[in-house]
């Protein structure tokens, strides 16, 4: 999921920052229209459609075809996290340092000498952000077990073991000390996260004009 988040929402972050896209004040809305719904309303709505597609393009069924869909929903529900991270990182690289690195040492120089170091802060807080949501989320885990075809209990992901402790088992202390871990490493990873991101421009950049010259 965060892998899936990382590779749609970089080219956001870019397109929306340092580029001349037409209309990118009315596309940032609805760059993060995702974040605003539920995961678990996305995949009520598109884990049938999207498991329909898996299973006739790549052969997925059982628990391999719910992991698939699960990542990818998760993944398109989170990648507004690095637009949000990630954009204003990048564009508060000068543009005058890129061109200048990319006249001396070509494109790819550019991007690793210039932009990367810039930028790389952000995508490591977006990205432990995003592992932190996927980690913790119940619901979309729940909707691929009982809308895609059924294997045994479900996708045996952490939430779901703690929720079948004390809803069905009723075994209240138990599912206290399985949730205990999670809330543990959640606790860790935000700490992680906020570390990272006080590095990136994003932190200072956040409530300014995002507008820079285009790349």
């Amino acid at each position: 999921a965060v892998l899936v988040a990382l590779l749609l929402g970089l080219p956001v972050a870019w397109f929306l920052s340092r580029t001349d896209l037409p209309g990118r004040r009315f596309l940032w809305p609805l760059a993060l229209a995702p974040a605003i719904l539920p995961p678990f309303f996305l995949a009520m709505g598109l884990s049938r459609p999207l498991g329909t597609w898996l299973h006739a393009t790549f052969g997925l069924e059982g628990q391999a075809l719910q992991q698939a869909n699960g990542s990818l929903l998760l993944g398109f529900s989170l990648h507004p996290l690095f637009a949000i991270l990630v954009g204003p990182a990048l564009a508060a690289v000068p543009a005058g340092r890129v061109e200048a690195a990319r006249l001396l040492a070509g494109p790819r120089a550019a991007w690793r000498r210039v932009v990367l170091p810039a930028v790389l802060p952000a995508v490591l807080g977006a990205s432990t952000l995003a592992f932190v949501l996927a980690f913790a989320d119940f619901g979309v885990a729940d909707v691929c077990s009982f809308v895609l075809p059924p294997t045994g209990d479900g996708l045996p992901v952490f939430s779901r073991e703690v929720w079948q402790q004390w809803a069905n088992e009723h075994n209240q202390a138990r599912a206290v000390a399985t949730a205990a871990p999670l809330a543990g490493a959640t606790l860790v990873l935000f700490a992680v996260a906020a570390l990272a991101l006080r590095r990136s421009p994003a932190v200072a950049t956040a409530g300014g004009d995002r507008r820079r010259p285009p790349v």
